[in-house]
């Protein structure tokens, strides 16, 4: 595994960047050059020069502003390649040799045919006179997604000439394509990458766990396919949090686990993202409201994932199915043997949610975790703990050791998915009497009284509702479950099913998959 020290850099953007750099052993991407005039400035070289002192390994960021490489005007393009001429003099001078420059590409402006051709010729031209042992990384913008840039790396076809992945600019209103999208296709060429995060919409340049950006898969999937890409932090403020990281994991091996670590991330979505996918269908072509429940489901979507648009093609339900000896207490209208005909009725598509499903082309899983028959249905996995369970009134519903198998059926179910490619699983059960033991095991968890908790479920008249929560008070009465213990409620009030839902809840999380 190659390490991480060396390759971690901070921006110049923020004033501290250099003094942070140099007190935890970090790079700097310096940013005194942004604006093409201080090329000339002896002040600016000077203070650039200070700025670097004591730092180790440094990026140049290039000026951007009103300098295109793609300039159709011959004179222009003369200023464009003076300017980056002196860029790397200067850089020179300084003693770097990694440069990033922007690629100067405007939409509504440009065609694609014409961008791509004249920035190969730019930097064909450019790269004769260049130094050997210099390293150019064209950086992303404004462009839709990475082919352009792509195109432009390989009609170069230079060792001195790569690519800047920006994560940041790859995910505002501009680009078509996920930040994610982008990896694969620019890795060959890839030299450089700018972290930061923000709405979805604008560059905000915001830390890395405060955005809709998937930042620990972007960064897993930088880490295996690009692993000799420098990074910088290209955030506005560096945070106090970069200390703990540049003190202690930034030495770790350059793995999954590791980098993610490293940024210490807060995971993508949330408020944020709603509040953006929000603005979206308020600014859609549409009457407000139009789309009806697709539109909070929507917002809800951007929640989870952290996108605002989001594609969601593979798709399973796990369903997980068991009966539960409390049935016995007289709790539920419905006899026991729904539990297996309902589970039978799933494999074949005659139940509403399977129904759906099929319509949808999404998969259905049923798994038998402790239906009370001999199921002889070959669509129907076969994971059966125990035949039923306790009557949690008399007994705990069952045995420690089970309640954690059982959340293993659901953690490996939760695994094939992932493996399986889905970007989306829905999970439910399939047993009679379940809504008694939920509404025990919630009770036991938070503390509120079965009144507060408990529905009426399907059917009860009032005698047997009023049962309902006498059963769940005398089981809560009887193995006084400890709430700091979620398996041992599980195993004194729950049911095999929800067990191996909680399993499969904690396996996609572990796989990140949307339930």
């Amino acid at each position: 595994m190659q390490s991480l020290r060396g390759k971690l850099f901070l921006s110049g953007m923020d004033e501290n960047a250099a003094s942070l750099a140099r007190k935890w052993g970090l790079g700097l991407e310096l940013t005194d050059f942004c604006e093409a005039r201080k090329l000339e400035e002896p002040a600016a070289m000077e203070a650039a020069r200070a700025r670097c002192s004591g730092i180790g390994s440094l990026w140049l960021h290039a000026p951007f502003a009103e300098l295109s490489p793609c300039a159709i005007d011959p004179r222009v393009r003369e200023v464009v390649m003076l300017r980056f001429r002196q860029t790397v003099q200067a850089a020179l001078s300084l003693g770097i040799r990694r440069i990033v420059v922007h690629s100067g590409y405007i939409p509504l402006v440009y065609f694609p045919e014409w961008f791509t051709a004249r920035s190969v010729e730019f930097w064909r031209e450019f790269l004769r006179d260049a130094p050997d042992g210099l390293c150019l990384a064209l950086e992303n913008v404004m462009e839709p997604g990475p082919d352009m840039l792509v195109q432009i790396a390989a009609g170069v076809d230079d060792p001195r000439f790569g690519l800047c992945l920006d994560v940041g600019h790859a995910n505002t209103r501009v680009s078509e394509t996920p930040p994610l999208d982008w990896i694969a296709p620019m890795a060959p060429w890839l030299r450089h990458v700018h972290l930061h995060n923000n709405d979805g919409d604008w560059d905000l340049h915001d830390a890395l766990g405060q955005g809709m950006i998937p930042m620990p898969d972007i960064l897993a999937a930088l880490a295996e396919q690009c692993p000799a890409a420098d990074y910088t932090i290209e955030i506005r403020t560096v945070s106090p949090r970069c200390a703990g990281f540049a003190r202690g994991a930034i030495w770790r091996n350059h793995d999954r686990a590791g980098i993610s670590d490293l940024f210490a991330l807060h995971p993508p979505g949330g408020p944020r993202a709603m509040d953006a996918a929000a603005r979206r269908q308020a600014e859609l072509a549409k009457p407000p409201g139009s789309l009806g429940a697709l539109e909070d489901v929507s917002i809800r979507l951007a929640g989870l994932t952290g996108r605002v648009k989001n594609r969601i093609d593979r798709c399973r339900v796990l369903v997980f199915a068991a009966d539960n000896g409390v049935t016995a207490e007289g709790v539920s209208a419905t006899p026991v043997s729904v539990t297996l005909s309902q589970s039978i009725n799933m494999t074949r598509h005659i139940t509403g949610m399977s129904a759906l499903a099929a319509a949808f082309g999404d998969s259905v899983v049923v798994t038998d975790v402790g239906i009370d028959a001999d199921v002889r249905c070959p669509e129907i996995v076969d994971r059966k703990i125990r035949r039923s369970t306790g009557d949690i009134a008399r007994e705990p519903a069952m045995t420690r050791e089970q309640a954690l198998t059982a959340i293993s059926v659901g953690m490996e179910q939760a695994q094939r998915a992932a493996q399986d490619g889905m970007q989306a699983v829905g999970i439910g059960e399939m047993g009679i009497g379940n809504t008694t033991t939920s509404a025990a095991v919630l009770a036991a968890l938070i503390g509120l009284a079965p009144e507060e908790l408990t529905g009426r479920g399907a059917g009860l008249t009032d005698d047997a509702f009023r049962k309902k929560k006498d059963v769940i008070r005398r089981a809560l009465t009887l193995h006084r479950p400890d709430p700091a213990d979620p398996v041992g409620v599980l195993a004194a009030v729950g049911g095999l099913d929800l067990a191996a839902m909680t399993g499969a809840f904690l396996g996609l999380a572990a796989a990140h998959v949307r339930p």
